[in-house]
């Protein structure tokens, strides 16, 4: 069960329920992650007015965020179920297969296989493997 949250009351902890896009519809936030302080300055700054968030226990996040045993994530490709932020734990798995699904979220209504977005979807796809290698290589200190 989601409920629909005002960004300005969003906090760190929370899960995302829905995809959160801007205006011209690029993927902000993925359903499933678990928002950071990070998440809320995008939202904030790119005017997104409300999020739809998974319902906790009596509508509020859980202290460890519910991030392992939320019953609308728990399982899913975006949850690791480890307590871990999904990202750094697919980049441990396979930083390829992560940022090609991530891609090809961000590009999917874009041809990848003509010219110019071929070239930009290599370019993006190299700096976020080397951004997925370097919050791997943080998470392992």
């Amino acid at each position: 069960m989601a409920r629909t949250v005002p960004t300005p009351e969003l906090e760190p902890g929370l899960v995302v329920a829905a995809p959160v896009h801007d205006r011209s519809g690029r993927l902000l936030v993925p359903a499933g992650m678990t928002l950071q302080s990070k998440h809320l300055r995008i939202l904030r700054a790119w005017g997104v007015p409300e999020v739809a968030v998974a319902s906790g226990h009596g509508g509020a996040a859980s202290e460890d965020g519910a991030e392992d045993g939320d019953p609308d994530t728990s399982g899913s490709e975006l949850d690791p179920g480890n307590g871990e932020e999904p990202d750094a734990a697919g980049a441990r798995a396979c930083p390829e297969a992560t940022a090609d699904e991530l891609l090809a979220e961000r590009f999917r209504h874009c041809d990848t296989g003509q010219f110019p977005m071929d070239g930009i979807f290599r370019i993006a796809r190299r700096v976020l493997l080397e951004e997925l290698q370097r919050a791997d290589h943080r998470g392992r200190r």
